[in-house]
């Protein structure tokens, strides 16, 4: 299998180079608050003190899923009924990087500034979208006890198969958009987003500027409007994936996809079913990437979007 071409740069020479280092929380607004938290600590997420009408998790490096009423004050508007996705908010790395962003956005939409300085937006496909000085976390690098070959560093210690995995990193959202083009336009030209591959006219994987993950946003093209496709979490490697994925199954949660191992990205995952909208995504080893990544264009394949999948029977919840 090879991709198509590789003379699409990776960001034009005109293009901001503005510091977002990730993705610092996801807002929804459900009608239901009791089930999503339910799925929320199966998923070894941490829970964050709140009130009985929102939920709060967050990942080991501190970034934050918020579950809201969908009439919240504190979201955006709806776009549509179906989009349950009302904000992503990005983490920036000072002062003068978010000052730099909010007089690039000023210029063509309103922007609001709440009390702890976070800028509030809507892009270019209706989406609430924020920025925020970073409060993620540096976390220490993961040591997966795993016997390689000449390399063992699992002693006279078998595996211990009820350790749950730590969510250590939001690492990107996915989204359906209805112009793929114009959505893709918006984040690398205003905001300096990275394409690290794409399918043309399909969708588009896009680092930020400064990231290292293939990808934090997913861009997906549908025609009948804006949706929230998946959330994704990484854990310390393919064994964390795997039992994570075994205890959802066990809990009575629905597998959606996998486990198997992307083709682009290159990472191990896992997606289960979200109760309100789209999938959650386990995922681990994904292709680390800087400056010198060149944009890769392909035709768009099932064995594109996984170099293998594998079912896993369900446990029955015990």
């Amino acid at each position: 299998m090879e991709h198509a071409s590789r003379d699409r740069e990776c960001v034009e020479k005109d293009e901001p180079h503005m510091k977002i280092l990730g993705l610092q929380e996801l807002r929804f607004g459900v009608s239901d608050i009791e089930t999503p938290r339910l799925f929320l600590r199966d998923w070894n997420l941490e829970p964050i003190a709140g009130s009985n009408s929102e939920i709060r998790y967050t990942t080991l490096d501190a970034a934050e899923i918020r579950l809201l009423p969908e009439d919240s004050q504190l979201l955006p508007p709806a776009v549509n009924s179906e989009c349950k996705l009302r904000e992503i908010i990005w983490a920036v790395d000072s002062q003068a990087e978010l000052d730099k962003i909010a007089a690039e956005l000023s210029s063509d939409r309103r922007l609001i500034q709440s009390a702890d300085g976070t800028i509030h937006a809507v892009d270019d496909s209706g989406l609430g979208v924020a920025f925020a000085l970073s409060a993620l976390r540096p976390l220490a690098p993961a040591q997966p006890l795993v016997n390689f070959p000449g390399q063992p560093r699992r002693k006279n210690t078998p595996v211990d198969f009820t350790q749950r995995p730590q969510v250590r990193h939001l690492g990107h959202v996915a989204i359906f958009v209805p112009d793929l083009q114009k959505a893709q336009d918006f984040y690398e030209k205003r905001l300096g987003f990275r394409a690290s591959d794409l399918y043309p006219g399909r969708g588009v994987f896009l680092r930020a500027a400064g990231s290292h993950d293939h990808h934090n946003l997913f861009l997906l093209q549908r025609p009948k409007g804006l949706g929230f496709h998946h959330m994704s979490f990484e854990v310390a490697d393919f064994h964390e994936v795997m039992m994570g994925g075994r205890y959802m199954q066990k809990e009575g949660w629905k597998s959606h996809f996998g486990p198997g191992r992307h083709t682009l990205g290159s990472n191990y995952f896992w997606y289960f079913a979200l109760p309100f909208e789209g999938s959650c995504e386990y995922y681990s080893d994904m292709d680390y990437l800087d400056d010198d990544w060149e944009t890769r264009s392909w035709d768009y394949s099932p064995d594109i979007v996984a170099a293998w999948t594998a079912e896993v029977a369900a446990t029955a919840n015990q």
